[in-house]
């Protein structure tokens, strides 16, 4: 019955106009990712990586055509998540809480993007930084719940038991499609995450929050996922490849650098104070 209920409310009557989205989702949203993942190398290392890094986000993205269905929403949040991490290296956050309530309106894992700056304030609370990402996610909260309550009831098409079953009878199937999909590099993009430039550092921390969150009610073989992470293993990739072949030309922007930062940030306040 809830089958049916969806397909004859839903599925059936929009057809046509879905097919049409998802086309212009997908030919009109993909360029996007891959400026700003070319943009955001650019500015972290050099313009000239800029033209690799969109290479690498067009062969990644392109090995995720798996589930058509759900996937130009994919397409959208791999674009936030790129132009976000952009936004937050330039520092201008308040286009990046907009950006965000944005987000949401695609998917709820746009949260995980303020996780990010989140990350990146930490540990100076009292930085501009923090005050937005707190901010901001207080209204990404009262914006979910506002969407909700506008868009109304919907028939839940997903279950817990259904990824579950799903997961066990395709282990072997997803464990193939991830391992070629970064398997083979992962050495690299761990390497790059733990050695390249603070902002991709402090990104590479939220991931595995995400990837948690997958674990329990995503589809194991819908390696679309992997989209949403692009923005930050394409450039963990070249900071590993620099640390390999030119060390010296990977950003040295290291945490003694916001240890220096909190200690501004205090004395500006204890000032303030007197």
């Amino acid at each position: 019955m809830l089958t049916y209920d969806y397909y004859s409310r839903i599925e059936d009557p929009f057809m046509d106009a879905r097919m049409t989205l998802h086309h212009e989702i997908v030919s009109g949203t993909a360029p996007y990712q891959f400026w700003s993942v070319g943009e955001l190398v650019a500015q972290l290392f050099s313009s000239e990586l800029s033209w690799l890094a969109v290479a690498l986000s067009a062969i990644l993205v392109s090995f995720t055509f798996r589930n058509h269905y759900y996937h130009p929403w994919s397409f959208w949040e791999g674009a936030l998540y790129g132009v976000g991490l952009l936004l937050i290296h330039q520092r201008r956050l308040w286009l990046f809480a907009g950006l965000s309530l944005v987000g949401l309106t695609n998917r709820e894992t746009s949260v995980f993007l303020i996780l990010i700056l989140f990350a990146t304030a930490f540990p100076d609370y009292r930085s501009r930084e923090m005050r937005f990402a707190i901010g901001t996610f207080a209204a990404w909260v009262a914006g979910f719940f506002l969407l909700h309550s506008f868009v109304g009831y919907r028939p839940s098409t997903f279950f817990l038991e259904t990824a579950l079953a799903g997961n066990r009878e395709n282990a072997w199937f997803a464990l193939l499609l991830n391992g070629l999909m970064v398997g083979i590099v992962s050495p690299l993009i761990l390497r790059g995450m733990a050695t390249g430039p603070r902002l991709i550092r402090r990104a590479a921390l939220v991931l595995p929050l995400y990837f948690a969150l997958l674990l329990v009610i995503g589809y194991w073989w819908e390696i679309r996922y992997w989209i949403t992470a692009i923005p930050i293993v394409v450039p963990a990739l070249i900071a590993a490849a620099l640390q390999t072949r030119h060390p010296a030309s990977v950003p040295a922007d290291d945490e003694r650098a916001d240890v220096a930062r909190t200690r501004s940030s205090a004395a500006r306040h204890d000032s303030a104070n007197r």
